[in-house]
């Protein structure tokens, strides 16, 4: 299966580490000397993984901006909708950024290196995306729009790896035992978590 090959060959690429490593440890450093902000970017404070939850921000408003441009290419009114939109999807990402980082932290092998390929493509898409806000604010209506539909064309990319990183690795997942529904206070236990 293509999706099978995909993250396999990911997974295989060692030297990912060498540019994966230096910024987890410091990720993990800063995690480490300051419990309660990994506590808040972990989600504990909802009951749910904050990373998860921020994720639909941008996806559901570059969603909704290229419905709103598609209608104004029949009618102009929809224009600034679908500008607006594309900057809160923006900086829906950029808010997503830390509690990602501090769930991702945590990981090593495979899940270390699909988490860094995921950030990667989610930076690539944050440009494309800021690139698609500059071109609109210049006038260039067809190049926005373009970049609009490039970037949310990576972004269910990037999302797909986004869940094989929940589902496969169980990042950002705390399973609680049956009956219990407080959050635990440890790391998340991922498949290949840190030890």
């Amino acid at each position: 299966m293509l999706q099978e090959e995909l993250i396999q060959s990911i997974e295989e690429r060692a030297w990912i580490d060498r540019a994966a490593d230096p910024v987890q440890d410091a990720v993990h450093g800063i995690l480490d000397r300051a419990p309660g902000l990994a506590a808040f970017l972990h989600g504990r404070w909802l009951g749910h993984p904050l990373h998860a939850a921020m994720v639909s921000i941008p996806v559901g408003a570059w969603a909704t901006a290229l419905v709103l441009d598609g209608l104004a290419a029949r009618n102009r009114r929809y224009r600034k909708a679908a500008d607006t939109v594309t900057a809160v999807g923006l900086a829906g990402a950029a808010l997503a950024v830390l509690p990602g980082l501090a769930d991702w932290s945590d990981t090593r092998g495979g899940a270390k290196r699909v988490g860094f390929v995921h950030a990667a493509l989610n930076t690539v898409i944050a440009g494309v995306c800021g690139a698609s806000l500059y071109a609109r604010a210049r006038g260039r209506r067809k190049v926005g729009v373009g970049l609009s539909i490039a970037g949310y064309t990576m972004a269910i990319a990037s999302a797909w790896l986004g869940g094989e990183l929940a589902f496969r690795y169980a990042v950002g997942v705390r399973p609680q035992p049956e009956g219990r529904a407080e959050v635990r206070e440890t790391a998340y236990p991922a498949a290949e978590a840190r030890p």
